[in-house]
């Protein structure tokens, strides 16, 4: 399990550096001091990347901070991302106009990122604290969209035994209609909602 790594308010300038960065494409982080309870002027970032085409999706549980209308300027919880080459990090996600932050008191909720950066950053104020919360996150791949047509048609010629002809409404058989059935779907890989592209011939 990751230990946080925080810093007292004063020091807000210096987040960048103390971003700590989680590996894996699962594991789990807690606010500091376990869930026995934070300590106030607090101010911890854990952030979580991919170098493959993905999403990360975090999941609090037992979920337990002080409880005020905006969350923030309180003490509070938010999620973003980084995502398009942007050099700063997101609002609040899911982004919306009343999204600033996460506080109160919730059994189990969870963040979707856009893309393969996310950043969890905590901040505790100067006075009413509560429990804290457990943490876990998962990095879920996203298949790039196949540019290959669904069907991809082959011209063929009688050559055995790399080409066979089997009779007019037959599909030829041999060696090349058998590799193309197995490097085209390698070739164009698998496409959105499980589809794979196929090699047909006339």
């Amino acid at each position: 399990m990751a230990s946080a790594q925080c810093m007292v308010q004063t020091k807000v300038s210096e987040i960048a550096k103390k971003n700590q960065q989680l590996s894996g494409d699962k594991g789990n982080f807690t606010s500091p001091g376990g869930y026995k309870g934070y300590p106030n002027d607090t101010l911890c970032s854990w952030v979580i990347k991919a170098n493959y085409n993905a999403k990360i999706e975090v999941t609090f549980h037992d979920f337990n901070l002080e409880l005020s209308k905006t969350c923030s300027p309180y003490d509070y919880v938010k999620v973003s991302d980084k995502c398009n080459k942007s050099k700063t990090w997101s609002d609040n996600l899911p982004l919306g106009p009343d999204n600033d932050g996460y506080c109160g008191n919730m059994t189990s909720f969870t963040v979707t990122s856009r893309c393969a950066a996310m950043r969890v950053e905590f901040k505790s104020d100067d006075s009413i604290t509560g429990k804290g919360f457990n943490a876990t996150y998962e990095v879920i791949p996203v298949p790039k969209k196949c540019k290959c047509p669904k069907v991809i048609i082959a011209n063929w010629y009688d050559i055995p035994p790399y080409i066979k002809d089997n009779g007019p409404g037959r599909k030829p058989s041999g060696l090349f209609p058998l590799l193309l059935q197995e490097i085209i779907p390698l070739c164009c890989g698998k496409l959105l909602g499980g589809r794979r592209t196929v090699g047909d011939f006339l």
